[in-house]
């Protein structure tokens, strides 16, 4: 599958950004239920129901209607076609398994977080995962076409020195293959025209958090062994990328049902080997919260790159006032300058088929608050 490139992102000039999935309807999250088993969910159009692609493809277009009608200038498919942000994508690539079963992780309401393993020799498939499905999003829009895929680590914390699953008894030759498929679908979506990718992470933050640092100290592991070792992989996956292709990574300390969380804490002890040593061009960072603690740790955001506040939350339905969001914003370019900051919110607004924390009314009002800010702040979105 060929596409005519998008015009190449200039990192340093898009304000206004989003982390990408969007609240779908009650018909299709109804029929998602009656169509599609939640553990045989896959990404792949062609191992879906007819029926369910249809709905599908005019969610997106309503979607992508949503975005640009706010005056974004990058759109998402709004992660609609997937009942988990992670699960779906991982659970298409051959070999992989998603699992909830033998996860040490909890989020504060006490259920727990996914795990992933392999029970055979991981492949891409032939065609790629969402390739399909970008090459459909870029048809419906004149801006650019942000695709958004779970890290590599997800589902890895704890585990990644021990394989999972049959499929590997061999760390290196998991990972090694477990990169590879990734490098062959950003490949494949580069070819399709894609110039913006986003990894949506959530291992790194952990070690933000003293609970989750003594976990992996209590499992032989140290910080700091641990995050080199997670910059190596991500940086792996990112190695092969084109000119012209953006590469973010969403921070995300969970986004749970009823907008609950994993971990907690600063960027602090993560900043310096993180946000100095990841190839991404923008970092999405959540800082809706107190969990996320302060600015400092954006001195550490290695030259060139762009930090991209989320202060405008997606775990309830108020509306951030925009006087409050400049004075953050304000805030924020004492530890690194407003030409290398940017906007958005700190998370997705429904990172699974049970997520939506607010109307669709409320979404709408906080994607244009974004962009209205943007605007005010740096004079274009």
């Amino acid at each position: 599958m060929t596409g005519t490139p998008d015009a190449k992102i200039n990192v340093s000039t898009l304000r206004a950004d989003h982390v990408g999935s969007l609240i779908r309807s009650d018909t299709l999250k109804d029929l998602r239920a009656r169509l599609v088993p939640a553990a045989e969910a896959v990404l792949i159009r062609a191992k879906k129901p007819a029926e369910l692609i249809a709905a599908e493809d005019a969610a997106v277009r309503d979607a992508v209607a949503l975005q640009e009608a706010a005056g974004l200038q990058v759109v998402t498919d709004g992660e609609l076609r997937r009942g988990s942000y992670y699960a779906d994508f991982l659970r298409s690539i051959d070999g992989v398994e998603v699992s909830r079963n033998n996860s040490r992780v909890t989020f504060v309401d006490g259920s727990k977080t996914g795990t992933i393993g392999a029970t055979a020799k991981i492949r891409l498939p032939q065609g790629g995962v969402t390739v399909d499905d970008f090459a459909f999003l870029k048809a419906q829009t004149k801006v650019t076409a942000k695709m958004t895929i779970p890290s590599p680590l997800h589902g890895q914390y704890l585990e990644d020195l021990h394989p999972q699953g049959s499929g590997y008894t061999d760390r290196d030759a998991f990972w090694a293959d477990f990169t590879q498929a990734f490098r062959d679908e950003i490949a494949l979506l580069a070819k399709a025209g894609c110039t913006y990718v986003q990894f949506d992470d959530t291992t790194f933050v952990r070690l933000c958090d003293p609970k989750h640092i003594q976990m992996l100290k209590d499992d032989g592991d140290t910080p700091e062994a641990a995050l080199h070792r997670w910059v190596a992989i991500m940086n792996a996956c990112m190695q092969e990328r084109p000119a012209g292709m953006t590469f973010g990574v969403h921070f995300c300390r969970g986004n749970g049902g009823g907008g609950s969380w994993v971990s907690q804490g600063g960027y602090g002890p993560i900043a310096e080997i993180v946000f100095g040593g990841l190839a991404a061009d923008r970092l999405l960072l959540e800082y809706d919260s107190d969990r996320a603690g302060g600015f400092d740790p954006l001195r550490h955001v290695a030259p060139g790159k762009v930090a991209v506040l989320g202060l405008i939350t997606t775990k309830n339905a108020t509306l951030e006032s925009a006087d409050l969001l400049k004075r953050r914003i304000d805030e924020a370019s004492k530890f690194l300058s407003l030409e290398h900051l940017a906007l958005s919110p700190q998370c997705g607004f429904a990172s699974g088929v049970l997520g939506g924390q607010m109307g669709r009314d409320m979404e709408d009002k906080k994607l244009r608050r974004v962009v209205d800010v943007a605007r005010d702040v740096w004079g274009s979105a």
